[in-house]
């Protein structure tokens, strides 16, 4: 187990996409957006852990982060709270970093699915977001940051894991895969029930929330296109999809900061 400690981080603000390095545009991040731009990722010294910077003051035009490698970079801060702990938005938690056996510098391969894991967020509102570099480094998956106030239900931020991708090229594209078994198996210290975890195809996000802290499984019957309280959502059909993400809604009346780490994420077999 390693404790995450100072690192650099991305404040993203306003409608800006992120994302550097291996990326590509919109289609490899969360649903709800189409136009999402990468930028640049600044290069900096990668860290384990996280640090707060200033608030984020934008909000984000229907735009979503791409799913590639990205570079690392931003300006440093102090530590903050835990995973979906209420928090003041110019912080970044730190938690205690878990290795995944599938992960090597942001490229991670679990059975038959592979691909580039990275950073994202999508939907209107404000996010403050550790760089992939903070622990998408080594055989850490680990993610951290917070997600400003708001009542669009697809304000969020997390994890995304492209699962149909090529190493190489360095802009290889991400491809779709056909789900199969019986649901999708999470094990990812530190996520709480609050979080939800999508699949998307670059045109369609389908969400549930995870059922149990630190992971669990998901059937895929569970999965829909609105599932917060209130969404009239469309059931999913087993449409093939680009990726999976794990992310922080925004909540009404408080930020939300988060810092989990993703060991694996697998079809359930029974």
């Amino acid at each position: 187990m390693k404790k995450l400690g100072l690192t650099y981080l991305f404040l993203f603000l306003g409608s800006v996409g992120c994302d550097g390095g291996k990326s590509t545009s919109g289609t490899g991040g969360a649903g709800g957006g189409t136009a999402g731009a990468s930028a640049a990722g600044a290069t900096g010294a990668a860290g384990r852990g996280g640090a707060g910077g200033g608030a984020g003051t934008g909000g984000m035009a229907g735009a979503t982060a791409s799913a590639g490698r990205g570079g690392t970079g931003g300006g440093a801060g102090g530590a903050g709270g835990g995973g979906g702990a209420v928090c003041t938005y110019t912080t970044i938690p730190t938690c205690t970093g878990t290795t995944s056996p599938y992960a090597s510098n942001g490229w991670v391969m679990n059975g038959s699915w592979k691909g580039y894991a990275d950073v994202f967020f999508a939907g209107f509102g404000s996010f403050i977001i550790a760089p992939p570099g903070f622990d998408l480094s080594d055989n850490y998956l680990c993610p951290a940051g917070a997600v400003g106030a708001g009542t669009n239900p697809e304000s969020q931020a997390g994890f995304q894991w492209n699962v149909n991708q090529a190493m190489s090229p360095a802009n290889a594209p991400a491809m779709t895969v056909t789900p199969t078994g019986t649901g999708l198996t999470i094990d990812a210290p530190g996520t709480t029930t609050s979080m939800r975890v999508n699949l998307n195809d670059g045109t369609t996000t389908w969400c549930a929330y995870l059922p149990q802290a630190n992971g669990g499984t998901i059937p895929w019957s569970s999965f829909k296109t609105e599932c917060w309280p209130g969404g009239q959502g469309t059931a999913y059909a087993m449409q093939p999809f680009l990726s999976v993400q794990i992310s922080v809604p925004a909540r009404e009346t408080d930020p939300t900061c988060f810092c989990f780490c993703v060991v694996s994420i697998s079809p359930a077999s029974n």
